[in-house]
C-alpha cells in the first residue's frame, strides 16, 4: 500500500482510515511539506475549474 497516497486520499475525503503508516515517523519531519505559493495557485485554479462542472455530470 502506498501510504503517502493513502494519506492524500484521507485528507481529500476528510476521513481517516485505521491503516497505520509504518514510515510516518521517517517522513513527517521532512522539509518541503508546507503548501508552497505556486502550489496554492495551481490548486486554486483547479478548484475553479471543478466548480464549473455540473453536479453529477460524471455519473453514467
Amino acid at each position: 500500500m502506498p501510504f503517502c497516497g493513502l494519506a492524500v486520499f484521507e485528507e481529500m475525503l476528510g476521513k481517516l482510515t485505521e491503516v497505520v503508516d509504518p514510515y510516518l515517523a521517517i517522513f513527517e519531519h521532512m522539509g518541503g511539506q508546507a503548501l508552497q505559493p505556486h502550489q496554492k495557485t495551481l490548486i486554486d485554479a483547479a478548484a475553479a475549474l471543478v466548480a464549473n462542472v455540473p453536479k453529477g455530470a460524471w455519473n453514467a
